[in-house]
């Protein structure tokens, strides 16, 4: 049960990488447990960027949702294996509308300052501002989580196949993910019909 989770959470994470405009390519894919993480997907930027945009940002936050979408629509589960993700998520939104000015509502003002959200430190703003920031942070996961559902839906078969090649090789590369989005059989690829009854 838990091998199943977490193939289709990491299945999930991948394929919302790959489906998603401007998202780093996914290098590597597994579900051998590493420290405390269950599994993980790797993904390799194109190039080093420095600057990112907003919509950079929202795609990692939707890829980091990836794996609880996975989780959502694959096995109708809610698991505690997404904490780490919700957790980065929510620090990138955050950033985006505390620090770095990306909300059009807000504007471009740095409530947080240059380090972030500091817990017990008077910033100087008043209680009302750092509501209307917590009030547009959730929204924006909760978007973002959607989106995510959404590409992951309309993309259900390749999330099948992904993660049932995980559960069956425990490790896929890039080229052996990219065949199976794709569709182009391999022989030590092949997979039963479907794991999610």
């Amino acid at each position: 049960k838990e091998r199943r989770i977490t193939a289709y959470h990491e299945a999930g994470h991948a394929l919302v990488a790959r489906f998603i405009e401007g998202a780093d390519p996914v290098h590597k894919i597994t579900i051998v447990p590493r420290g405390r993480a269950l599994g993980l997907t790797m993904q390799l930027p194109k190039e080093d960027a420095m600057n990112l945009d907003k919509d950079g940002l929202t795609t990692q936050i939707a890829v980091l949702m990836g794996g609880r979408a996975a989780e959502d629509v694959a096995l109708k589960v809610c698991t505690a294996g997404a904490s780490n993700d919700f957790s980065r998520a929510a620090a990138i939104a955050r950033r985006m509308v505390a620090s770095w000015g990306m909300d059009e509502e807000i504007g471009p003002v740095s409530l947080d300052g240059e380090y972030g959200h500091q817990p017990g430190y008077d910033n100087g703003w008043s209680d009302s501002w750092k509501q209307r920031v917590d009030n547009t942070v959730a929204p924006l996961l909760r978007d973002q989580y959607a989106r995510a559902c959404q590409l992951l839906c309309d993309n259900r078969e390749a999330l099948e196949r992904v993660s049932l090649a995980l559960l069956d090789k425990e490790t896929l590369d890039a080229a052996e993910f990219e065949r199976l989005v794709t569709c182009v059989a391999e022989p030590e690829l092949d997979t039963p019909q479907s794991l999610s009854a």
